[in-house]
Parts: C-alpha cells; sequence; structure tokens
C-alpha cells in the first residue's frame, strides 16, 4: 500500500530534529530527506529512518557546544572539512590566504534547519576562498567582484526537499571565490550508510 505526504512529513522532521542535534551530517539528512519524500512504500521510509531515530553513540565533533560563527584567515592557510559545528550566520575573513570550507559533514544548528537558511557573509582580499556543499543543496551567491573571480558551480540535481539553502554574501577584491557541489569533486566511495541507504 503507497504512503502519503502526511506519513513522510513526520519522518523528515525526526531526521531534521537528528541533524539540529548533529547526530547526523548536513549530507547525510540530505541524501536521507530525499530518500524519505521519493519513498512509496512504508518499509522506504523505514530504511531512511535506519539507524537514526534511534539513539547512536555519540561521534567525534559531535558536540553541539560550540558553533563556528567567525573564521579568519590572514596570510595563511585555513581548511574546515569532516564533522564541524555551523551556525545559522557565519561570517568570514580572508586577506592574502587560503580558505576552504567544506560543508558535507557538518552539524548545522537548529535555528538553521528551523529557518531553511545559512547565511555566510565575508571579504575576500588577494586571497582564495572554497566553499563545498553537498550534492542537492541549494547556494545563492551574492556581492560584489572587483579585479578578481568568482564562480558557482553546482551539480546538476533537484533540490533535495527540506535540505537549507546556503546564501552567500561576499565582497571580493582580487581574490578567487569558487563555490562547488561535493559530486563535481569528490569521486570516491559513498559513505557506508549512503551505500546501504541506496541498496549499493
Amino acid at each position: 500500500m503507497g504512503i502519503t505526504d502526511l506519513e513522510r512529513a513526520p519522518a523528515a522532521e525526526a531526521l531534521q530534529r537528528a541533524c539540529g542535534e548533529g547526530r547526523i551530517s548536513l549530507e547525510e539528512f540530505s541524501v536521507r530527506v530525499g530518500a524519505v519524500w521519493a519513498a512509496d512504500e512504508h518499509e522506504e521510509l523505514v530504511k531512511a529512518l535506519d539507524g537514526v531515530v534511534a539513539m547512536r553513540q555519540p561521534i567525534v565533533g559531535e558536540s553541539r557546544s560550540v558553533a563556528e560563527t567567525n573564521i579568519r584567515t590572514i596570510m595563511g592557510e585555513n581548511h574546515r572539512s569532516g564533522r564541524w559545528n555551523l551556525s545559522r550566520y557565519l561570517k568570514i575573513f580572508v586577506l592574502m590566504g587560503d580558505m576552504k570550507l567544506d560543508l558535507c559533514e557538518v552539524a548545522l544548528s537548529q535555528e538553521a534547519l528551523s529557518d531553511g537558511v545559512v547565511d555566510i557573509k565575508g571579504t575576500c582580499v588577494m586571497g582564495e576562498l572554497t566553499i563545498t556543499v553537498p550534492e542537492g543543496v541549494d547556494v545563492e551567491l551574492y556581492g560584489s567582484v572587483i579585479m578578481g573571480e568568482r564562480s558557482l558551480k553546482l551539480a546538476p540535481v533537484p533540490k533535495l526537499p527540506g535540505t537549507p539553502t546556503i546564501r552567500i554574501h561576499l565582497t571580493v577584491v582580487m581574490g578567487d571565490v569558487k563555490v562547488r557541489s561535493a559530486g563535481l569533486e569528490k569521486k570516491g566511495v559513498l559513505p557506508r550508510w549512503a551505500r546501504e541507504l541506496l541498496g549499493r
């Protein structure tokens, strides 16, 4: 027997809570919530929630005590990847440096999930900034460029329902800013939870 959106909605909310509590990353949330809204059978809903709704052992970096709100790089390198906590608002500043922010495994604040938006604002002066987001997460890129370069390249896939929009407001002066979907740069093996969910 098929299921309705009334049955899908509580499952999507459960995943949203899990992401807000830091139990799953933005990338895992994106894949699982997409599976929820695409589910036609009850068994598919159960599979999408498997191991998430039940309490799991904490993993490294899962603490919700400190979320990043301000990241600066001055004449150096600053790379953030893997598990880290991202707040609803993030300010960044790059001066003659190299900053790479990978948002795929971030744990989002509950405020970001509730609002459906993450705002990243900042300045890049004579530096390089690369931001990577999960496939299916929408990005809006705004701001001015003075003697620099700014590019946005997202994977041509539908926006996954329930995922937040990443709004990036940047002033670029003689700098280089790139925003990319992870699928365009990562060609490795899917994580175990994704392989199990997709049956691969």
